[in-house]
């Protein structure tokens, strides 16, 4: 089963034959007789003797080869004795040697069972019978096979191939995720390895070594579903050994940076490309690295395709239980989508706070101009029509009434005058509205309208839905002054959901469901992107001075608010904008139809 111990063997091979002291005692014995032989002319007289068929000699011839023998005998008899006394020397080491073997097999974590030249089970060590609930040490007559229980009789078991593999060609063989069968009948996972005791006589016999590897197997389970469940997490996770060199990214990491995880992995973290954004926390990652110092900060990063992204990234240092880092886990959270949403929520509470202003200031103003139009109108009735001060003061009701209108604007916009909406189809007022903008614009610009075959109707006021498309359209002719194009009026059905709402900040307050959406598309000068966070704000205007007042955006934002929808705005700089409004459509409308 074993090699022999080599103390015991040395102990074994020690043993001389013959001894050394034996072998000299032999040849001064022989020496002394050849010397008393020719003195006494031993063989002459033994010659005469039998010549002359005398036997006077015969008594002298006995006692001297007596005299030789007997010390021979005795050198013999010490001899065997030595010798049996070195078999029985031998013989206790060997059966100390035999024990010794024993115990060590008997010591091994792994069941080891040995296996004759037949393929029968001739020994068992302690762990495998405590792994296959049978006695240790015994010799049990019978097949292998049994372990594998009622799959015993299949043609391909592996362990039966296995073993009389090996038994045929001496190789070894190395099987895993096997079951064993104990003698209760129950099973565990085992892998094993068949080992011949001698590769040159594969006849000899095999050494079966397994083990019970449940335990492992329950543990790569638990690794394997916290390797799912962290390569699922929407959060990127990336482990870093201690030289900063990545070691893990999961699917996140792909998906947030477009840079596959064969790409990174082995990459040192301070080479990953930022163009240029990053370098101003390169610092902080080298300290980190350095002096295991975590640490959370939130920065610009470049994905592959060139756009930029918003990383929440929190650095954590891993340490063993004497305190060294063995690595470093970084786990990073796209949060491009909550700053916009703060962005926008900043944009609103200044929008609501400038309308609440702006309505304040309208209600008093409204009572100013309502005293000037009275006195006013009074005044003028007094007077002959034809006369200067009767102009005049024509001129003073003109312009009262164009601050009237403004006033109107202003209340629309802060949203503090009362609406009647009504249940109605978008494509009807959108259709009377471009009928009369298409006999105002000029000939260089060209509107075209177009709407989709599904229209569910919508909760709204007809009039504002009218001011609203005409402030849209003549905001959009007035940036194609200069060059004339196209704008081009769409009305279609989509479905709003989850995704969409969190891919634009702009839609945040829309709730999931069908909407109708109203596209403005135009081919002027575009907006530029620090004026796109100030569009919607009452008198702001990138038009040069007399071209406009600053409140048509303004008053569309406030129709869109009070219906509950949503704006959302898309421009290049010379390449033109399109606007979309989003309105929710009516539940459960009392009558629907295809326009």
């Amino acid at each position: 089963m074993m090699p022999p111990n080599d103390h015991f063997q040395n102990q074994i091979q020690a043993t001389p034959w013959p001894s050394q002291s034996g072998f000299i005692f032999f040849l001064l014995w022989f020496l002394s007789a050849i010397a008393v032989t020719i003195h006494f002319d031993v063989f002459g007289m033994f010659s005469s003797w039998l010549w002359h068929g005398g036997g006077g000699y015969l008594d002298e011839l006995i006692s001297i080869l007596l005299l030789w023998g007997v010390p021979f005998m005795i050198h013999l008899i010490w001899h065997l004795h030595q010798r049996f006394r070195t078999l029985q020397r031998d013989a206790e080491n060997i059966s100390q040697l035999h024990h010794r073997n024993e115990s060590i097999l008997h010591a091994v974590g792994d069941g080891l069972f040995g296996l004759n030249g037949k393929g029968q089970i001739t020994f068992v060590n302690a762990a495998a019978a405590r792994m296959l609930g049978t006695a240790s040490g015994q010799r049990m007559e019978i097949e292998p096979r049994t372990l594998r229980g009622a799959h015993s009789d299949l043609p391909a078991d592996p362990l039966s191939s296995a073993m009389e593999h090996t038994l045929a060609d001496g190789q070894i063989r190395l099987c895993a995720q096997e079951s064993f069968y104990r003698t209760d009948g129950t099973t565990f996972p085992v892998e094993y390895s068949v080992t011949p005791l001698d590769p040159n006589q594969p006849s000899a016999g095999a050494v079966v070594t397994f083990r019970d590897i449940t335990q492992r197997l329950h543990t790569e389970e638990e690794l394997n579903r916290l390797a799912a469940a962290v390569n699922q997490t929407a959060e990127m996770v990336v482990i870093i050994d201690p030289q900063g060199n990545i070691l893990y990214v999961n699917t996140a990491f792909e998906t947030m940076t477009g840079h596959g995880r064969h790409e990174v992995i082995g990459l040192c973290i301070l080479n990953l490309p930022d163009g240029g954004l990053g370098k101003q926390w390169h610092h902080q990652i080298s300290m980190a690295l350095s002096q295991g110092i975590a640490f959370r900060h939130c920065y610009p990063a470049v994905k592959k395709n060139g756009s930029i992204f918003h990383a929440d990234i929190t650095w954590s240092p891993v340490r063993n239980r004497d305190g060294a880092i063995t690595s470093h886990v970084v786990v990073g959270r796209d949060v491009t989508f909550e700053l916009e949403l703060e962005r926008q929520l900043r944009k609103s509470k200044r929008l609501e706070a400038i309308g609440t202003l702006a309505g304040g200031v309208a209600h008093d103003f409204n009572n100013i101009l309502t005293a000037i139009l009275s006195y006013t109108d009074l005044t003028m009735d007094d007077l002959d029509p034809s006369s200067l001060e009767y102009s005049n003061l024509g001129e003073v009701m003109e312009a009262a009434n164009r601050a009237k209108e403004l006033v109107k604007q202003l209340l629309t916009f802060s949203r503090r005058n009362e609406q009647e909406r009504i249940s109605l189809f978008l494509s009807q007022e959108i259709k009377g509205t471009i009928s009369l903008l298409k006999a105002a614009l000029p000939d260089k610009i060209t509107l075209e309208a177009s709407f989709s075959d599904k229209e569910d109707q919508v909760m709204a006021d007809p009039t504002r839905i009218h001011q609203m498309v005409m402030n849209l359209c003549t905001n959009a002719a007035e940036a194609m002054e200069r060059n004339g194009g196209v704008i081009r009026v769409h009305l279609e059905r989509i479905l709003v959901d989850q995704a969409l709402i969190e891919r634009h900040a702009a839609l945040a307050k829309l709730q999931p469901g069908p909407h109708m959406v109203l596209s403005v598309k135009d081919q002027g000068v575009g907006i530029a992107p620090g004026s796109l966070d100030r569009l919607f704000e009452p008198f702001f205007t990138t038009k040069s001075i007399g071209k406009g007042s600053g409140l048509g955006l303004s008053v569309v934002h406030g129709i869109v608010q009070t219906h509950e929808g949503a704006i959302k705005v898309d421009s290049i700089e010379d390449q033109g904008a399109i606007f979309q409004v989003f309105l929710p459509v009516v539940r459960n409308p009392e009558t629907t139809s295809t326009v």
